[in-house]
């Protein structure tokens, strides 16, 4: 049987063709054993470099050398001569480059030269780690790792600078060591704090005394602290509303692709990189079987390469979880959640609306809001239910769940955006209970009834 494994990073993607293990064992149906074909798709290339069993260990065993070198300033003797159809040799500065050579090539030269960043160049590395790691795909292959001899480590280094290290240490040892001694004792003062009711202040020179059981105290200074976690610069963050909008765009493409009825017994579970466009730009399996079960989703033909100069580095991308249930139910969300609400009047500022008639204006605007909105055919079973926060003025200001709900929300309900409250003046607010019918009716009332 032939399978297809794929590896994506943002500027790396790996697809390999093969055969199934043909040991006849249980259980090893979907375990990629031969290698036909690798294309290795690399951002901003138009096309793939190609090849087989060879091109593939030639480019891991190469790659490895590499990114070693790189990492330890040590050349690796392996990554030195061209008996190997793949060679890797750096650019200067952030710029390295692949060499292909081929036997056909008398002379030598290769037969083609790529130029790649180090982001695009480590996203190869962690694509090929990847697939190392996969006990799915070619798993007699391995990566073998020597380590240098000494003294082929030790001859990088010119003995003036191995011994330069030593002599600078132990002069400057003993250099420290003298000011230590000839630096005057500091005066310790006592600080100077208000004395107890009842107690007699002590004298600020006077050395307190030692207790075996005091403790330091620790700094409440935040002066010279920070909070800046590390985050990848390019990523924006978005607002629940914006969220909302590619988790619905999401959606659509992949129920629209999905037709594979499910084999597995388990939910696939998988990390997919989105753009601001909301075009697929890369994901990953989070599960065995998601590995083993990803050709029975749409997610490889979803696949929108970057254009030639587009890396990771100059498109935002957005992660979202995609669950695909064994009963075929397909539920999305953002990777790290929705953002909280931010509330802006509190509680004891908010005026409830009270007049009747203005209650039924709004439960009557809102139904005919949400019905003609809500265009197409009802792809749930249950009832949903949600409460709706609308101002005076019949503006949505919030709506929440209030039956168990997959989600991302059913992109039929076409649910609106809500509206910022003004600032200045508390709005009157009502809330109001939404029920969505499968058969396609919406039921809108006050929530603590007319």
């Amino acid at each position: 049987m032939q399978l297809q494994r794929r590896y994506n990073l943002p500027n790396c993607t790996l697809l390999l063709d093969g055969l199934a293990d043909a040991s006849g064992d249980p259980g090893y149906s979907q375990r990629l054993s031969v290698l036909m074909n690798l294309d290795c798709y690399l951002s901003g290339q138009a096309e793939p470099l190609s090849g087989g069993i060879d091109f593939f260990i030639s480019l891991l065993n190469a790659v490895s050398h590499y990114a070693q070198q790189c990492l330890s300033g040590v050349k690796h003797p392996l990554a030195q001569g061209r008996q190997s159809p793949v060679q890797l040799r750096s650019l200067g500065g952030d710029l390295h480059e692949i060499q292909l050579y081929e036997s056909a090539t008398p002379d030598g030269t290769a037969s083609r030269q790529i130029s790649l960043t180090t982001v695009q160049l480590f996203d190869l590395v962690e694509a090929l780690d990847q697939l190392l790691a996969d006990p799915l795909t070619l798993p007699q292959v391995s990566l073998p790792l020597l380590a240098l001899k000494r003294e082929e480590a030790a001859d990088r280094i010119p003995l003036i600078e191995r011994a330069a290290a030593p002599a600078i240490g132990t002069v400057g040892l003993a250099l420290a060591t003298t000011l230590f001694f000839l630096a005057p004792q500091p005066d310790i003062k006592r600080p100077l704090v208000d004395p107890l009711p009842g107690e007699e202040q002590t004298s600020s020179t006077e050395k307190p005394e030692e207790s075996p059981s005091s403790e330091p105290i620790e700094s409440t200074s935040t002066e010279n602290s920070t909070d800046n976690p590390t985050e990848n610069s390019n990523l924006a963050p978005l607002d629940r509303s914006q969220l909302l909008d590619l988790n619905t765009k999401l959606y659509d493409q992949i129920n629209s692709r999905w037709s594979q009825e499910p084999r597995h017994s388990e939910s696939l579970v998988y990390r997919v990189s989105l753009n601001q466009s909301g075009e697929i730009r890369g994901y990953r399996e989070e599960n065995a079987a998601a590995s083993q079960y990803v050709q029975d989703t749409p997610l490889n033909d979803l696949l929108v390469l970057p254009a030639e100069g587009v890396t990771a580095q100059t498109e935002a991308l957005t992660d979202f979880k995609v669950v695909f249930t064994p009963d075929r139910k397909l539920e999305i969300n953002p990777w790290n959640g929705y953002p909280p609400e931010v509330a802006t009047t509190s509680a004891s500022e908010t005026k409830q609306i009270k007049d009747p008639a203005l209650i039924e204006d709004l439960n009557g605007r809102l139904r005919n809001q949400l019905d003609e909105s809500w265009s197409r055919s009802a792809t749930f079973q249950d009832v949903l239910i949600f409460r709706f926060k609308l101002d005076e003025k019949g503006q949505i200001l919030d709506f929440q769940p209030a039956s168990p709900i997959p989600k991302p929300y059913p992109a039929e309900l076409n649910l609106p955006v809500p509206q910022v409250p003004p600032t200045v003046d508390s709005p009157s607010i009502l809330d109001f209970r939404v029920v969505f019918k499968p058969s396609g009716v919406v039921e809108v009332s006050p929530w603590d009834g007319f």
